[in-house]
């Protein structure tokens, strides 16, 4: 009985009774019925798999004999004596704070185990898995997009710094070449989007066209065409058809002949219910040609109006435009500018540039001159600046402008909507813009420039919105447009007719439909 009771197993236990053991470790009471010790065994071995059964339990005596023993111990001795000691100090430790559950036990003995110096790593950290060849594809494809969406040179993979980014990421990705880029990738990509977009166009059941064309700053012609349609779950698409250098000359045939060309690549030919252009003349008699319904650009409309009423203050402009040209050019001038802003209390704002091109870009100029206006001034004076200068009658102007502009602004970005339908608010805000006008016109104490302006602004939009509730595609989408119906129009006559002719294309889908029902 003796030697079953020495067995190493006992070292972890107290005997209570002949029935009972206590655990030194967790406090648990074991049965030992009979002075067996599987049940304590199979105790350690579960609740305690950390403890090396097999090895002596160290009293204290025998601890502080061998710490004051020479250290002459070999380097394996030295490591099983580091090591057993470790399970004292832990089950020391556990004992004390009467654990009662392994998982308790187990962060325990983590927790208290000393620092050796060294970090352990999982296996994985010393071996590179190869990456699959679906994940590869997949990155792929992500830069292909990242490179066409922000417009990136292919080189970026011969970067070093870009291939150490991309490493660091993952190691196991290789980046392709250049050449693979441009000659595989670019191509898998397009030929995945073209059948994308094929698929939506062959099920939308209507698609409207915008085209554009422009020179480049390398005097190179472009074209683009676009198509607009409502897929088959009620969601507004646009896709650019075709965008190329075009070469031939502007003539209307040619480009009913190029219009064409793309409308039967993409099958969608005989789906165009609109083509909508600028008012130019070979365009819209290229429209004509295709026997398409045509619609007026009404920002390209605004463009023109807006242009022809700042030829009417183009002195006052001139001198603007001339002192933002000087603070571009000059960074010892904006640096002066901003600390002058700082010193007044200002948000620190850089001067804005016009373009020739685009009437909204003059309406920012003046918005942000204006903004910071008494730090200008007095940035001008300490600069000793005298070639152009600006009166307060001439400050005035450019408020004014300002204000007027504002309302076509507002009208431009919200007819520019992608995602929302614009159409049915031509009439509105043709009636809008010219309301608004008339407003400013009727106040007094204007400058003369600013009349004219307004003048010159009013005759262009009675020249070109004179005829708007006419065209039978803007007057049907206004009557359909809760938010106008009849409110929508100036004369009621046009308001009925165009009523009439959604009744007559309703019934005409009743008609239809019942007739499909029969067959």
């Amino acid at each position: 009985m003796s030697s079953r009771v020495r067995s190493n197993v006992w070292n972890y236990f107290t005997k209570l009774s002949c029935e009972k053991s206590k655990c030194d470790l967790c406090g648990n009471l074991i049965s030992i019925k009979g002075g067996s010790s599987t049940n304590i065994r199979r105790h350690l071995k579960t609740k305690h798999p950390l403890i090396d059964i097999d090895s002596p339990r160290l009293t204290t005596t025998d601890r502080r004999s061998r710490s004051r023993s020479p250290p002459q111990m070999s380097s394996k001795d030295q490591n099983s004596d580091r090591s057993t000691s470790e399970v004292i100090h832990v089950a020391g430790k556990v004992a004390s704070e009467v654990a009662s559950t392994s998982k308790t036990c187990l962060t325990n003995y983590k927790k208290s185990i000393p620092s050796q110096g060294q970090q352990q790593y999982r296996i994985t950290h010393f071996t590179n898995r190869p990456m699959s060849i679906l994940k590869c594809k997949e990155i792929d494809k992500q830069l292909i997009k990242l490179l066409a969406s922000d417009y990136l040179a292919f080189n970026i993979v011969e970067n070093t710094e870009f291939k150490k980014f991309v490493n660091m990421l993952n190691p196991s990705y290789n980046l392709p070449t250049r050449n693979t880029l441009s000659q595989n990738l670019l191509t898998q990509t397009y030929n995945v989007l073209h059948e994308k977009v094929t698929e939506l166009l062959q099920d939308a059941e209507a698609v409207c066209i915008t085209t554009d064309a422009w020179t480049s700053i390398t005097t190179e012609s472009y074209i683009a065409v676009t198509a607009h349609f409502i897929d088959s779950k009620c969601i507004m698409r646009t896709v650019l058809l075709d965008c190329y250098n075009y070469k031939d000359s502007h003539t209307s045939d040619h480009l009913y002949s190029e219009i064409s060309r793309i409308l039967t690549e993409w099958s969608v030919h005989e789906k165009v219910s609109a083509v909508v252009t600028d008012n130019a003349a070979n365009i819209t008699a290229a429209v004509r040609l295709g026997g398409w319904r045509h619609l007026p650009c009404l920002t390209h409309s605004l463009n023109l109006i807006v242009q022809a009423g700042l030829k009417e203050i183009s002195h006052v402009h001139v001198k603007i435009k001339a002192i933002v040209e000087y603070f571009k050019k000059s960074s010892n001038a904006t640096h002066k500018l901003l600390s002058t802003e700082v010193q007044m209390g200002l948000p620190e704002l850089k001067l804005k540039q016009d373009m020739p091109i685009r009437w909204n870009s003059t309406f920012y100029m003046f918005k942000r001159i204006l903004k910071v206006k008494e730090a200008v001034v007095s940035t001008l004076a300490l600069l000793n600046y005298d070639k152009y200068h600006i009166s307060q009658d001439e400050w005035k102007t450019i408020q004014l402008a300002t204000r007027i502009l504002k309302c076509f602004e507002k009208v431009t970005v919200d007819i520019s909507a992608e995602k929302n339908v614009t159409l049915s608010k031509v009439i509105y805000y043709s009636r809008a813009l010219m309301r608004s006008s008339k407003m400013i016109q009727e106040e007094t104490d204007h400058p003369s420039e600013i009349y004219n302006m307004l003048q010159k602004m009013i005759e262009q939009m009675t020249r070109r919105f004179l005829k708007i509730e006419e065209n039978i595609s803007i007057s049907e989408a206004t009557v359909l447009d809760p938010r106008f119906k009849r409110q929508g129009f100036c004369a009621s006559h046009y308001f009925e007719k165009a009523k009439q002719n959604v009744i007559n294309a309703a019934s005409h889908l009743n008609i239809r439909s019942e007739a499909d029902e029969k067959n």
